[in-house]
């Protein structure tokens, strides 16, 4: 079931993502990482992470956004140190807000991420989990090699390009009509 938490919490980030730059007018809306599958693989780690805390950290809603937070911020340093040295990318950039580590964290977005953690762990998962643990074993198969082939195929690209317009291929649906 991890892969399946891992790829629903990612889409479900990705969308997050989306919305989010659409009301700030961001100007990098390309935010969702590694993948060119919509999908933004901090919000698939970090929920990995909050659903793996235990119960009595999970049941205690201060406990679950203070530690739910942590376990988010920490993905999320994760991953943009990873993007900013091993590819070249930075897809986000906090340098400009007050407390910010490396631009990659900073305390305001980790109370969006200590809510979230509230949030999904006590409302949002409690009702998708039954329907993940019921996807078929073989999709889960086929799930992983789709992704295996994608987080390869991005790496190759942003490597080369070193800029994460290469992995816009959605910005054609944001255009107004």
């Amino acid at each position: 079931m991890s892969l399946w938490v891992f790829l629903t919490y990612s889409f479900l980030g990705f969308l997050l993502e989306l919305g989010y730059a659409y009301l700030t007018h961001s100007s990098k809306p390309d935010r969702k990482c590694l993948l060119v599958l919509p999908l933004c693989p901090v919000y698939g780690l970090a929920a990995l992470g909050i659903v793996a805390l235990p119960g009595g950290i999970a049941n205690d809603p201060l406990l679950l956004f203070l530690c739910g937070g942590g376990v988010a911020v920490a993905a999320e340093y994760a991953v943009g140190f990873f993007t900013r040295h091993a590819l070249g990318v930075d897809f986000w950039d906090y340098s400009d807000i007050k407390g910010n580590v490396d631009g990659l964290i900073c305390p305001l977005f980790a109370l969006f991420w200590g809510a979230l953690a509230v949030a999904g762990r006590l409302w949002l998962h409690p009702l998708l989990a039954p329907h993940l643990a019921a996807l078929p074993g073989w999709l889960g198969g086929a799930a992983a090699a789709a992704l295996a082939a994608d987080f390869v195929a991005s790496n190759l690209l942003l490597r080369r390009r070193r800029n994460a317009a290469c992995l816009r291929w959605y910005d054609a649906f944001l255009q107004p009509l």
